[in-house]
């Protein structure tokens, strides 16, 4: 209301602002009944806005997905890339109701998180691999682990006996044992938290996790306390989700495209990029929330497994081919 007085200029200075012999025109209404619907005006206005800000936090869609969509739409890679097709070599059925999340393969076990409040959950999976074309009916051991309700679980790894896994924007890294997913302990970061994986300690590389917030930066994080150790931003790459580590290469899903791309882990270069529209195709009815999301390395077969939200399917494809150390796209 104060607002809405200020603009308005006393009889004097209105009066003052007419062109000579102009005749000033007295108002009809009075400044009682004046500021009465001023006060009504406004009163109605705020709790208008109220209102749509209290919808808007209440209502808001799974992981913002509209918005999103909005952002990536108008943020699509800067540079042409050679895109190859994959060669799917096994196939294996996939719950359609997970929202995916994480995947990670270990020998003949699978674990996924999936996520949404309320619904967020991990399982443990073991199940024979089905070759491609002959996808059928088969018994699994599974085992699962419910979320803490205020947990939106994200992507995941496993080092050891110890399966880590992400919170969206809960800034808490879950630790579980990877054999009975029972709980062992949390630790705290920063921020959103999308994608995770992570480098093993051999002769040439040390121990580290590489964490995705969703923007073109990935963090390197201390095995021990999570903390970063550096960054590395990835040329022409945004909206970074899910990730595998490979020999020297991070796979990585990106939010709301059909691709897979690989990252040099040293230049942030893309090495390779993979269509995955085909699989996606075969999985599921596309539609706005059935986006690729979910890849992991078989290290027995060779090849990476790839699925997406509320995907009926998973597909191990073939190790896709990369530029060299010294090429770029």
């Amino acid at each position: 209301m104060v607002a809405i007085l200020n603009i308005l200029p006393p009889p004097k200075k209105i009066q003052s602002a007419l062109t000579p012999g102009a005749t000033f025109i007295k108002p009809s209404l009075s400044v009682s009944t004046f500021l009465s619907i001023a006060v009504s005006i406004t009163t109605a206005a705020y709790f208008i806005g109220t209102a749509a800000d209290v919808r808007a936090k209440t209502v808001m869609p799974e992981k913002t997905i509209e918005e999103k969509v909005k952002q990536t739409a108008a943020q699509k890679p800067k540079q042409t890339i050679i895109t190859q097709q994959a060669n799917v070599l096994a196939v294996e059925k996939h719950n359609s109701t997970w929202f995916t999340q994480g995947l990670y393969t270990e020998g003949n076990t699978v674990y996924i998180s999936s996520g949404l409040y309320g619904r967020s959950v991990l399982i443990k999976q073991s199940k024979a691999p089905v070759a491609a074309q002959q996808l059928q009916q088969k018994k699994e051991k599974q085992q699962r682990y419910q979320l803490n309700p205020r947990y939106f679980a994200e992507g995941l790894t496993v080092i050891g006996e110890i399966l880590y896994l992400l919170t969206w924007k809960e800034n808490t890294l879950l630790m579980l044992n990877k054999n009975t997913l029972k709980p062992l302990g949390k630790k705290s970061y920063q921020g959103e938290a999308w994608g995770l994986t992570h480098i093993p300690n051999t002769k040439h590389t040390s121990a580290e996790f590489i964490m995705s917030d969703g923007s073109d930066t990935l963090s390197f994080r201390d095995i021990d306390t999570f903390k970063i150790n550096r960054q590395l931003k990835i040329n022409n790459l945004n909206f970074i989700n899910e990730l595998e580590y490979v020999n020297g290469v991070i796979w990585a899903n990106r939010w709301y495209d059909n691709h897979l791309y690989g990252i040099n882990i040293q230049t942030g270069c893309i090495v390779a990029k993979v269509d995955l529209l085909p699989m996606r195709k075969k999985a599921t009815t596309i539609n706005n929330k059935n986006v690729v999301n979910g890849v992991s390395y078989d290290k027995k077969r060779k090849g990476l497994w790839v699925t997406g939200k509320y995907w009926s399917k998973r597909f191990l494809i073939e190790m896709p081919l990369t530029l060299g150390q010294k090429q770029c796209y």
